[in-house]
């Protein structure tokens, strides 16, 4: 009897192996990005899920401790630090200790439930990923709340979906109890391959939500720029009224003149002052006249008169614009600039002096200001360069994580065809049925996977792409191949036009055609034929792909958000997808200077067409 090319362990072996990868991948774009303790904590535990998974595939190679105590104790871990790092990106302390009990109480329990059945380990074990997801959930939408990062909403989603697969998983062992059914290698691809898409899109999340926190401190960096923009203009205006004032200063102390002047005798009492200088410092003139200048200075401009200003002043004959700081009567501190000159008598002793007194306080603030602006300008800059950075890593990243996954995929594909002729004509029809199932949900995984993809990475520009001429029917046939072979006979080719070659990405226009086809089989009925109608359009110069099907239509109030992302209609229920596939035709024509419409059929069914530009944008 020919086995299996896929075993449980094999696909365990797999799993771990893709585990390894994902948080490396992740380790590379935000290592120095972020806080090292969270990024550390956070690719650990998708390692310790990887070993896990790789002690597990191991087991009978290996001492049972270690295929069964230490996996389960890593596995469990995982959850843990990840609700820690998630709990440290919350502002909250993690509580380490509790952690540890909790990781080995739940070991514990798992090996008492082995040593019961199969029945009750695998009950157990599901019931504890239900609480492990759905406390992670919790957390990561609670992030959303405080944060209204959309990342965070993905976060939460993936793991009250991995809640949701445990919790299925709880109701098929429930419905067998007791039956002691041993598990088919095929319920252990689908349990791998949906812990696979959780650690996948969790994965993708934190990055997100990493990458989607620097976008928001620069909106909030750029705000603030515009802001002391704002206030540098008012400093500049002010300071011209300053200077127009000092220009318009007269030799003779007038009272009542709207400039701080005093005159002092030559013993340093204040002899006069000015309207001004009493309603800038608060004081009366009873208050001040006779009483010395300098006690109206701080402490520290009173020691640097006497010290070094004073000596310089009776010796040259003036001062101009010293640095001082004077207190008001309410206990405030003016900054102001002093000029003063000194009047002699015939013997050359000092008589007297007159000063003005430029207050500068808002003058230094703005300069304190603009300084600031000037620094936080320069940091907005090199966030500016880095955040850049970080979108051409995490677009890199996003291409290693499709090779990464996409290629075990592909190996597994050809697994299945490589095995499937050698099973034909034999009575292993089952065997066969279970391999074309697993072939279906490895391509649905693929498109699903380069639908996501395609959305988050190459489709997320703007603009128009480069093009090149490509063969149109080699497009149709390679899109055409990559529809399940049971498929590929309902689709009827029309061509109405001779043109055999037209510019565009065929990568691009490859993907966009799959989607309508998988689109008009899936919601036609079994038997229904699809009709794939090629022509073109001179205006305005295109290549028009029509795809029409004989399904139920499009409901009326699904028409105006078709084409928007994660729009699903009531006919979609029970389909495979996540509402991306029309999604990324709409951006895959945008790119191309295109549309796509939607056009009800009066004998039923939908056409779809997608208009590819030839032309040259004015």
């Amino acid at each position: 009897m020919t086995s299996s090319p896929l075993d449980m362990q094999t696909l365990t072996l797999l799993q771990g192996v893709l585990n390894l990868l994902i948080p490396l991948a992740a380790w590379s774009v935000l290592a120095g990005r972020h806080d090292a303790k969270t990024v550390t904590l956070w690719c650990t535990s998708g390692l310790l899920s990887g070993l896990g998974f790789l002690l597990i595939g191991t087991r009978g190679a290996v001492p049972d401790w270690l295929g069964y105590p230490v996996a389960t104790l890593l596995t469990y871990s995982t959850y843990l630090l990840r609700g820690s790092v998630l709990r440290i990106e919350l502002q909250r302390r993690p509580r380490w200790w509790w952690l540890l009990v909790i990781a080995v109480l739940a070991t514990g329990g798992f090996e008492w439930c082995r040593a019961l059945g199969r029945d009750e380990r695998e009950l157990y074990a599901a019931a504890v990923h239900i609480a492990a997801a759905l406390w992670l959930a919790w957390l990561a939408l609670a992030l959303w709340r405080h944060e209204h990062n959309r990342s965070a909403l993905l976060l939460g989603a993936v793991y009250l979906l991995a809640a949701t697969a445990s919790s299925a998983r709880v109701a098929a062992v429930a419905g067998h109890w007791g039956a002691d059914r041993v598990p088919t290698v095929w319920d252990y691809a689908l349990i791998n391959l949906s812990a696979l898409l959780v650690a996948l899109y969790a994965n993708v999340g934190y990055v997100g939500l990493v990458l989607e926190r620097y976008r928001a401190r620069e909106r909030r960096q750029v705000d603030e720029l515009r802001a002391a923009q704002d206030q540098r203009v008012a400093a500049k205006q002010h300071a011209q009224a300053l200077e127009a004032l000092r220009a318009e200063r007269r030799d003779t102390l007038d009272e009542a003149v709207p400039a701080m002047l005093h005159a002092i005798d030559a013993q340093g009492r204040l002899l006069a002052v000015s309207d001004t200088w009493l309603l800038k410092l608060g004081y009366t003139r009873a208050e001040v006249i006779g009483q010395p200048s300098i006690d109206v200075l701080t402490p520290a401009s009173r020691e640097h008169a006497r010290q070094t200003v004073l000596p310089e002043f009776f010796r040259a004959g003036r001062c101009d614009n010293v640095s001082y700081q004077v207190l008001c009567k309410n206990g405030g501190v003016l900054d102001v600039l002093l000029s003063a000159v000194l009047v002699r008598d015939e013997q050359g002793q000092p008589l007297r002096s007159l000063a003005v007194i430029e207050d500068v306080t808002e003058k230094l603030a703005r300069e304190a200001e603009l300084a600031r602006e000037y620094v936080l300008r320069t940091q907005v800059e090199q966030h500016a360069v880095e955040l850049n950075r970080l979108v051409e890593e995490r677009t890199e990243m996003l291409r290693v994580l499709a090779h990464e996954v996409r290629q075990p995929l592909h190996n597994a594909a050809a697994a299945l065809r490589v095995a499937q002729p050698g099973l034909e004509g034999t009575a292993h029809t089952p065997t066969i049925q279970r391999l074309r199932s697993a072939q279906t949900v490895i391509r649905e995984v693929l498109a699903g996977l380069d639908n996501t993809l395609a959305a988050a990475a190459l489709l997320a520009g703007s603009g128009r792409i480069a093009t090149q001429d490509a063969d149109i029917d080699t497009l149709l046939t390679i899109a055409i191949g990559d529809i399940a072979a049971a498929d590929r006979t309902r689709i009827r080719i029309e061509r109405l036009t001779p043109t055999r070659t037209a510019a565009m990405d065929t990568g691009l226009m490859r993907l966009a055609l799959r989607n309508l086809l998988d689109n008009a089989l899936s919601y036609s009925r079994p038997d229904a034929t699809v009709v794939l109608r090629i022509s073109d359009s001179d205006h305005p110069l295109a290549l028009v792909i029509e795809v029409i099907d004989e399904g139920p239509g499009i409901e009326p109030s699904l028409q105006s958000r078709l084409f928007q992302r994660g729009q699903r209609g009531a006919h979609g229920e029970g389909q495979p997808g996540s509402g991306l596939g029309l999604y990324i035709v709409r951006r895959i024509a945008e790119l191309h200077g295109g549309r796509i419409e939607a056009l009800p059929r009066v004998e039923g069914g939908t056409l779809m067409r997608l208009w590819v530009s030839q032309g040259v944008d004015e």
